[in-house]
């Protein structure tokens, strides 16, 4: 379980300010929920790495040749 002060920078905000303006505009697709006696959000761990996940396969499916993050060639043959 992550709190606010992990949340913002796991999901690659530069700033709380910045996470709490996306939080509070639906721009984050992650469960989030609150507990009873405690400040701020919460999210699982697991669902975390999944929005992680599902945002870096959306980056690897949109480079036209499929390229990137693919180990470079051996120079060495």
């Amino acid at each position: 379980m992550l709190g606010s002060n992990a949340l913002w920078r796991e999901l690659g905000f530069r700033s709380p300010a910045a996470f709490r303006v996306a939080l509070s505009r639906g721009m984050i697709d992650v469960p989030f929920f609150t507990l009873p006696n405690r400040r701020g959000r919460f999210a699982l761990a697991k669902d975390i790495a999944g929005w992680i996940a599902c945002k870096r396969h959306a980056v690897q499916s949109s480079e036209p040749d499929g390229s990137r993050n693919q180990p470079m060639p051996s120079s060495d043959s």
